[in-house]
């Protein structure tokens, strides 16, 4: 799955059943990016050129209603990058890479 930010700076969350991938993806220049997200803080939180941390609670605000398969394989996903140290539990983020889509 991927949170998608456009040139407005809006955030939407695409390809939500794939669980074998997290990313944002953008085709705004890194400084527009971190504007945008500055603007969301309650669902991203800025990082470096190729990360970003995003609220695990943005993502699990976006699965399909009444989706319990949906929530246990985030859950599922969200382990997995416990794991590889992908998580701060401090704000309760995912790192993600960042992919210009540009």
């Amino acid at each position: 799955m991927h949170a998608y930010v456009d040139q407005t700076g809006q955030v939407s969350l695409r390809d939500h059943d794939n669980f074998t991938e997290l990313k944002l993806v953008t085709d705004l220049a890194h400084d527009q990016l971190l504007v945008a997200l500055a603007k969301q803080s309650n669902k991203a939180f800025s990082g470096d050129l190729e990360h970003v941390w995003i609220s695990q609670d943005w993502f699990l605000a976006q699965k399909p209603a009444k989706e319990e398969a949906w929530t246990q394989s985030f859950e599922k996903m969200m382990a997995y990058a416990f794991g590889k140290g992908w998580i701060r539990a401090d704000i309760a983020a995912v790192r993600v890479h960042v992919e210009r889509s540009l």
